[in-house]
């Protein structure tokens, strides 16, 4: 069932009017600049580029994209304030760096940190977590939604957070490390659903009584879900790059984005889903069903909106 965000991004595109070329990198930071600068080596270059700051690539690609006139526009991993102390700011020294989106990552995993402590009957947290690579900007958003929920809980407590490389393995790993280190946990968090499946695996061996919740909404994730194994995942990731094209659609039809919410923005829409709510995601997201109309989010389609709307909720069956 689950489809990957350039599918959302081609649909999106396509309800939009706009052309839309979509070129793979596979986390290959090289391939991601060498891609900018043929782009920007282009006789008729894109109006548009969306990028991403994987590998803390964006102020090479930046770079890369200079001499073109083309506008860009940067989604999923942000440019860290870090990066931002060489290169700047949106519409600064690069001057068609024209803005920023991301999933609010930080509060869509207190969201689901809550959840998970329902599910314990709100009984004290002893949280275990694992998270991406601490090089990747997104890693620590996600982990620090986890470490935020635990602080405001009362009784709640970390025992450990861990790096790891995003895969199902290396997620089993981990976990069954922290679990004979703490066998009390009752709680366990991973930055994405291969992470949490391997987690899982390893709570499982060791017969620990915990509630594993990942986080992208992915088809085998959601599986478990159904089955009674994951207690939940957090979801809406894969339209980040569709509500991108929503906002430069309109920014292409003169209505800059930036006048409702700034440059860089911080998208909580991101949403918990766990078996009580999985078959209305599941209606709402399937191929079967009816496909999101994305010109209902547009300003320029619906200049009666004020504020743009990108929760799933707007989405998902009201009753």
């Amino acid at each position: 069932m689950a489809r990957a965000a350039s599918d959302f991004m081609a649909l999106a595109a396509g309800q939009l009017g706009m052309r839309l070329e979509i070129l793979h990198a596979r986390h290959d930071h090289l391939l991601m600049i060498r891609h900018a600068q043929d782009i920007a080596a282009r006789a008729e270059p894109p109006d548009y580029v969306i990028i991403v700051n994987d590998k803390l690539a964006a102020p090479a690609m930046l770079a890369a994209l200079d001499p073109s006139p083309t506008r860009v526009f940067v989604i999923h991993s942000d440019v860290t304030d870090e990066q931002r102390g060489t290169v700047g700011n949106e519409r600064e020294r690069h001057a068609r760096w024209i803005g920023s989106a991301m999933p609010d990552n930080t509060r869509g995993v207190f969201r689901l940190a809550a959840a998970l402590h329902r599910e314990l009957g709100q009984r004290p947290i002893r949280a275990l977590g694992i998270t991406g690579p601490s090089s990747t900007p997104v890693s620590n958003e996600r982990a620090r939604g986890l470490s935020d929920y635990v602080a405001s809980a009362a009784g709640a407590r970390l025992e450990q957070l861990v790096y790891s490389d995003w895969s199902e393995a290396d997620g089993e790993r981990k976990a069954q490390i922290l679990l004979a280190r703490y066998p009390e946990a009752n709680l366990l968090w991973a930055a994405n659903d291969e992470m949490a499946l391997g987690a899982l695996k390893a709570v499982r061996d060791r017969g620990v009584q915990a509630v594993v919740a990942g986080m992208g909404g992915f088809s085998r994730a959601l599986q478990s879900i159904a089955e009674g194994g994951l207690a939940a995942t957090l979801t809406g990731h894969h339209l980040i790059g569709a509500w991108a094209l929503v906002m430069l659609y309109d920014h292409a039809n003169g209505i800059d984005f930036a006048a409702d919410g700034g440059l860089r923005r911080r998208l909580d829409y991101l949403h918990v889903v766990t078996k009580a709510n999985l078959r209305d995601y599941e209606n709402a997201f399937s191929e079967r069903e009816r496909p999101i109309d994305f010109r209902r989010f547009s300003k320029a389609h619906h200049p009666d909106i004020k504020r743009y709307d990108f929760g799933l909720s707007t989405l998902l069956p009201t009753s």
